[in-house]
């Protein structure tokens, strides 16, 4: 990794740490570098406020998760689990982020983008499963916010992720579509 990306890396992680005691909008830089133990200039390198920083977690967060989409990572396949383990995964390589972004401190509109990522994920597989769009997304809204409360769960978890965990969410998942299409095909 390089030199700048570690230092980014430092500031991400000092802003998410400090988040943990107020919210985001609240934290001074100067506190930040405090914490970081970079200067400011260091800091303005990089970024040129806190909130700047925030959306860039954020950012990166999100994008791997529209990664995992565009490789259609949320299909249900003969490795039924690997999109639901995979999105899980994602966020629990970027815990303190993460948790930050998405606890009592953090940022609604993080917690709405990625619900919204989940929720957009479930619909195109229930699509493609032959669900009618009115079914996809009415329960896509349902499996959206309960992978994203497993989730948080899941990745505060300091152990591995179990399968049984994924197991779980997509034994719902199918179950609820084979009722479904089996009442539309009815």
């Amino acid at each position: 990794m390089a030199k700048a990306d570690e230092t980014k890396k430092l500031i991400c992680t000092s802003i998410a740490e400090l988040m943990y005691v107020k919210p985001f909008y609240k934290i001074k830089i100067d506190e930040v570098v405090q914490k970081a133990g970079i200067s400011r200039s260091t800091f303005y390198v990089h970024f040129d406020s806190v909130e700047n920083a925030v959306l860039k977690m954020e950012d990166e967060i999100y994008n791997q998760l529209v990664d995992l989409n565009d490789l259609n990572m949320y299909s249900l396949s003969d490795e039924h689990y690997k999109g639901v383990y995979a999105t899980i995964n994602v966020l629990k390589q970027n815990k303190t982020a993460f948790s930050a972004l998405t606890g009592l401190n953090g940022d609604i509109r993080f917690k709405m983008r990625i619900i919204g990522r989940l929720r957009e994920g479930f619909y195109n597989m229930m699509v493609k499963k032959g669900c009618k769009a009115n079914d996809a997304a009415m329960f896509s809204e349902i499996f959206s916010s309960g992978l994203y409360a497993q989730s948080k769960r899941i990745v505060n978890k300091s152990d591995a992720i179990e399968e049984e965990e994924i197991d779980i969410i997509l034994k719902m998942i199918n179950t609820t579509i084979l009722a479904i299409t089996n009442v539309n095909e009815g």
